[in-house]
């Protein structure tokens, strides 16, 4: 198979490597049905599939482990099952029922305490850092916030220790975050250009000399949206609302369903303009680990959207626009990977994004399996090379 591309683009690797990508020949092509009778060239097919019910894969006898060194077939069958509850997963994790959550997100509240509270379960709980940031956009239009030393302050202000535990706290929760990008994206670097990490408890001092940079010494007012169905980011939205007014930023609390956040709320400019959201609530993984993937959609200029927009900061930096432009057509991964610190420290100069945490989720596994290990950059496990003692 061989693809033209109408433009260089260097990550055109990872884009192939999704999942919906994968190629399918002409005749096998039953449009809308194809799920239910899907191809299979890995070390597994589909014994049987009912769709948002269950699926069973068995060995496929015609797979090459020497065209394929990254997968493993080391089980006879697995069964997945869907549309489950959370605490129902959870429940049967912690009995021996299933061996492993496939959505890797981690287990609920009640079986966290649970599992740290018992040696013999915490012996089989991870807690890897994942792709995953949760952070506020701070909106470089909305005034008084289109002062960047206005934003500067926000970033002193910020008391990370309260952000971290209204997420759940260092193991479950997530490791406070000074950065943009994740640790396990590919290119970081870490710096620590507002203190998150030495004071990060907030820097009262700092943010009040921003404030005098920016007009405004007694402090200003401006809005704060979230999600009010997800309690993590309600309590950080509030957490966030006290630290600032101890700096005399006056805040507004705004929630909305995250069915619609982004679409008609956060995610629309106008709205977020005519209600004076400077402040908004959000979180994001990339579709793959590099800087590229992870950048693009929330800090390059020409992704500024009417609706649905990801870049709710309305970054338009041509410090920022340059290397992400430069970073899509740059072959060579030194160079390629070397842009992401750029992008991030320009990011953060420019205080468009307030880094809160970089996401953890506390893992089960099954005392049974076997081969496991967490796949770096999304903190989850491998599914592919499980195996059963």
């Amino acid at each position: 198979m061989v693809f033209h591309l109408a433009k260089p683009f260097a990550d055109f690797n990872y884009v192939t490597a999704i999942p919906q990508t994968a190629p399918v020949p002409p005749n096998k092509d039953h449009g809308a049905n194809y799920q239910l009778h899907p191809m299979s060239t890995g070390p597994y097919k589909f014994q049987s599939y009912q769709p948002n019910k269950q699926l069973t894969l068995v060995p496929n006898t015609f797979w090459n482990p020497v065209t394929d060194p990254n997968a493993k077939q080391l089980v006879s069958k697995i069964t997945v099952t869907m549309k489950m509850n959370a605490g129902d997963i959870d429940t049967r994790l912690l009995a021996g029922d299933l061996n492993v959550d496939m959505a890797g997100t981690g287990v609920q509240a009640a079986a966290q305490a649970k599992i740290l509270s018992t040696p013999s379960l915490k012996a089989s709980a991870d807690d890897p850092v994942g792709g995953f940031l949760w952070y506020a956009y701070l909106n470089t239009v909305v005034p008084p916030m289109n002062n960047v030393h206005c934003r500067m302050a926000i970033e002193y202000a910020a008391n990370k220790v309260n952000l971290q535990a209204a997420y759940g706290g260092p193991f479950a929760g997530g490791a406070i975050a000074s950065t943009v990008s994740p640790p396990n994206v590919i290119g970081h670097k870490s710096f620590d250009l507002y203190d998150a990490i030495s004071k990060p408890q907030g820097d009262p001092a700092a943010a009040k000399a921003q404030l005098k940079l920016c007009g405004h010494p007694s402090g200003f007012t401006t809005g704060i949206a979230y999600r009010s169905d997800r309690p993590k980011e309600v309590a950080a939205a509030t957490a966030l609302q006290q630290a600032l007014s101890q700096v005399g930023i006056k805040t507004s609390l705004h929630g909305y369903q995250a069915a619609t956040y982004y679409a008609n709320f956060a995610g629309a400019p106008r709205y977020v303009h005519q209600h004076d959201l400077g402040i908004d609530f959000g979180g994001w993984t990339p579709d793959w680990p590099d800087g590229y993937g992870f950048f693009d959609f929330i800090t390059a200029g020409n992704t500024i959207g009417a609706f649905g927009n990801t870049n709710i900061e309305e970054l338009d930096d041509p410090v920022v626009n340059g290397d992400i432009a430069k970073m899509a057509v740059t072959n060579g991964a030194n160079q390629r990977n070397a842009y992401t610190s750029q992008i991030d420290m320009q990011v953060m100069k420019d205080a468009g994004i307030l880094p809160e945490v970089y996401a953890k989720s506390l893992l089960y596994r099954s005392p049974q399996l076997t081969n496991v290990y967490v796949q770096p950059y999304y903190g989850m496990y491998n599914y592919a090379v499980l195996g059963l003692k």
